[in-house]
C-alpha cells in the first residue's frame, strides 16, 4: 500500500504540470494580434487589393489600385483599438471603424469594404 501511495504521490506533479503549460490558442480570442485581413475589389474598371496585418497595438497596411493597366501602390501604419466586435483604426488624426464577424471584417463607411481573414 505504501508503494502505491508513493507512486501516486510521484505522478501527481506531472499530471498538474501538463495542464498548467497549455499553449493552445484560445478560441474566440478578443485579440487581432498576428492576424492578416485581405480585401479584393473589382468595380467599374478599378481593381483593388488591400491587406491589413495587426500587431499587438499597431497595424500595417499595403494595397494597390489598378486603373487602365497602371498600378498605384500605397502603404502605411497606425494604431488601433479592439472592443469586440468593433475595431477602430487610428492613423494620424483620422479614424475608421469596422465590425468583425467570424472571418469577415466590414468597414463602416459610405462604401463598405469586406475583408476576409487569411
Amino acid at each position: 500500500m505504501k508503494k502505491v501511495l508513493f507512486l501516486l504521490f510521484l505522478t501527481l506533479p506531472f499530471i498538474f504540470n501538463s495542464c498548467i503549460t497549455d499553449d493552445d490558442p484560445i478560441v474566440g480570442s478578443s485579440s487581432l494580434n498576428g492576424t492578416t485581413w485581405v480585401y479584393y475589389g473589382d468595380e467599374e474598371g478599378l481593381e483593388s487589393e488591400l491587406s491589413i496585418t495587426f500587431s499587438e497595438e499597431t497595424y500595417t497596411f499595403y494595397g494597390y489600385d489598378m486603373v487602365d493597366g497602371e498600378k498605384d501602390e500605397y502603404f502605411g501604419s497606425g494604431s488601433y483599438t479592439y472592443d469586440p466586435p468593433i475595431v477602430t483604426f487610428i492613423e494620424d488624426e483620422d479614424t475608421l471603424t469596422a465590425t468583425v464577424s467570424g472571418n469577415k471584417m466590414t468597414t463602416e463607411e459610405e462604401y463598405p469594404m469586406v475583408f476576409v481573414k487569411k
